[in-house]
């Protein structure tokens, strides 16, 4: 099964979906990040993965820091 057979199972729960033709991986996401709304706005690659508590660690760290615009991690 590809990827978009499979987010076509989970469609409901999103407000938006397209599976088309770009330029590359930097197209695509210029293009789902010029869709997206909310405050912070972030992506995983398929063979990325997040340590339990990534999340809270970023959500506390731009309250804690609303000078912050952006944040990236690196393998340690």
């Amino acid at each position: 099964m590809v990827s978009a057979e499979i987010i076509r199972e989970y469609a409901t729960h999103f407000t938006y979906f397209v599976s088309e033709p770009d330029r590359g991986q930097t197209h695509a996401l210029k293009k789902g990040f010029a869709r997206a709304t909310g405050d912070i706005l972030g992506w995983l690659c398929s063979d990325d993965l997040l340590d339990v508590g990534t999340v809270r660690f970023v959500l506390d760290y731009f309250r804690g820091h609303p000078e912050v615009e952006f944040m990236y991690g690196t393998h340690m």
